[in-house]
């Protein structure tokens, strides 16, 4: 049972990267991995945040990656996160790139944003590991990504609305 009732689900979150092989792994690598909240399904997406103390010239959103596999066989590399913000244990879970800014989308941009200000991941500065999209809120970090299917290369497997 969750602590409390998450929002509809959009299919999309928001991860925060505080360690330095995580921000490496994340960068550098098209398939890798990610602890995610039990609730996450394959073809979800996630928008990945590199935070300001792992680096300030690479802070904010830097990718877009999409959840393509649960596999609870691994889930001990993730017991050691604890609670992934309010949505219980985290899970292991793959994930593939779909799209990386050549300049991270900085805070400072989406404080600017009346929708994006007023996110649980902007009110809280990041403080979590892990964040829901609200509908609106993924429309507006849409905007910053170059998310056109017909001109992928890689097509994905779930139609971004």
């Amino acid at each position: 049972m969750l602590p409390f009732t998450p929002y509809p689900s959009t299919g999309a979150w928001l991860g925060v990267v505080a360690n330095r092989d995580g921000f490496e792994r994340l960068s550098n690598e098209k398939e890798t991995w990610w602890c995610v909240p039990t609730v996450t399904k394959p073809n979800d997406l996630l928008f990945m945040y590199c935070a300001k103390a792992l680096s300030l010239a690479n802070q904010g959103v830097f990718a877009l990656f999409q959840i393509t596999k649960i596999d609870d066989g691994y889930d001990s590399e993730c017991a050691r996160y604890g609670s992934t913000s309010g949505f219980g244990r985290p899970v292991f879970a793959n994930i593939t790139l779909v799209n990386r800014r050549s300049t991270p989308l900085r805070p400072t941009t989406m404080r600017a944003d009346p929708i994006l200000a007023r996110a649980k991941f902007m009110t809280r500065n990041f403080q979590g590991t892990i964040f829901q999209l609200q509908r609106i809120e993924l429309a507006r970090i849409k905007t910053h990504f170059d998310l056109d299917e017909t001109s992928s290369k890689k097509k994905l497997t779930r139609k971004i609305k």
